[in-house]
């Protein structure tokens, strides 16, 4: 089996988390990923689908509510309990200056987004029989890492007396290669394993070469206080509950009526369009006429007595569609507001 071979509860959700990211992101992911969202009509050469895509606008009530949300739950700072030994560590969670509050934001707003996100908290591999002091001098100091839903695309858990246990969880990731010379690079996959080996935490990391053949680059047992860790340190943190059950994104049903908005408002845009300037009408005219202009500094002669001119323009105002517009609106904040609701038992939005 290939390192890369992903579970079948990712690969059942990948296309509602492509969703849920690409209206979170707002109308520049979403007309990149043109007829997978806005589909090309019927015989609709290249340019006018174009023109059409570019007319199309992206209501974003996803980010809208996303944002929203995320600016409740943290409208009071939160209160972070932790050792003395510790509390130095706040400011800096993740060894590139992110403090804890900020990384609590982010786990937020990716609950929010795609229903899941991945924190490893892992330690720089040092050299054997280094001291405490030693290790200050160098810096090395534990650490948190996210993972996007996205990123953590296997996983094996094992029941073992009444308990569940993540004995493997498999992570890709990005990584940036350094190119000829200084100012080039190039981006690469590599994918990190989390396992229990003998009942031992390890890491593994591959990448895949040339020849698209996976190739081992490290093994390292990550070490806490002199002795391997029995346990896998890497949780999933869902809306609901922690745990590598996989649940719908929290906000699927408000994302599927954004896209269906987004379909419907072409329709109302390329009929905007197209009727939005009367359209000249002449009968009667005879062929030897000529041209005619049209401006108000030019004058027409028209040879025939029969000739008739005059601008036709729709009456319609597109009630229909702008009212199925409008109510899918009210319906997005609607849906919105129902993750804001709290049951008897839930206590509602403190609960959050």
């Amino acid at each position: 089996m290939s390192v890369r071979s992903k579970h079948s509860d990712y690969n059942g959700m990948h296309s509602r988390w492509e969703l849920c990211e690409d209206f979170s992101e707002g109308a520049h992911a979403v007309h990149e990923e043109k007829e997978k969202y806005l589909p090309r009509l019927k015989d609709e050469e290249d340019a006018s689908y174009k023109l059409r895509l570019s007319m199309t606008p992206v209501f974003n009530a996803t980010w809208r509510t996303i944002s929203g949300m995320r600016g409740m739950l943290f409208r009071k700072p939160p209160k972070v309990e932790v050792p003395a030994a510790l509390s130095a560590l706040l400011e800096d969670i993740d060894g590139a200056g992110t403090s804890m509050q900020a990384v609590a934001q982010e786990v937020i707003e990716e609950a929010l987004t795609l229903g899941r996100v991945g924190i490893l908290v892992d330690y720089p591999q040092a050299p054997e029989g280094i001291t405490l002091a030693d290790a200050q001098v160098m810096q090395l100091r534990p650490m948190m890492c996210l993972y996007e839903a996205e990123s953590i695309y296997n996983w094996t858990e094992t029941r073992t007396n009444g308990r569940t246990t993540l004995t493997q969880v498999r992570l890709c990731e990005e990584i940036v290669i350094p190119g000829e010379d200084e100012f080039t690079s190039k981006e690469a996959k590599q994918y990190r394993v989390l396992d229990l080996f003998e009942g031992k935490y390890r890491q593994r990391v591959y990448t895949v070469n040339e020849k698209d053949e996976e190739v081992l680059v490290s093994t390292t047992v990550p070490m806490m206080n002199n002795k391997p860790l029995g346990f896998i340190p890497f949780v999933v943190v869902g809306v609901d509950s922690n745990g590598m059950d996989v649940d719908a994104p929290p906000l699927i049903d408000l994302v599927t009526t954004n896209l269906h908005h987004y379909m419907q408002a072409t329709s109302y845009e390329r009929g905007c369009f197209f009727s939005g300037l009367p359209t000249m009408f002449i009968s009667g005219m005879e062929d030897s006429d000529g041209e005619i202009s049209i401006g108000g500094s030019v004058a027409n002669a028209l040879g025939s007595p029969n000739a008739k001119a005059y601008y036709v323009e729709v009456a319609s105002k597109f009630e229909a569609l702008r009212t199925n517009l409008e109510d899918k609106k009210r319906e997005m904040a609607v849906l919105g507001a129902r993750m804001l609701e709290g049951g008897k038992n839930t206590g509602g939005v403190e609960a959050a």
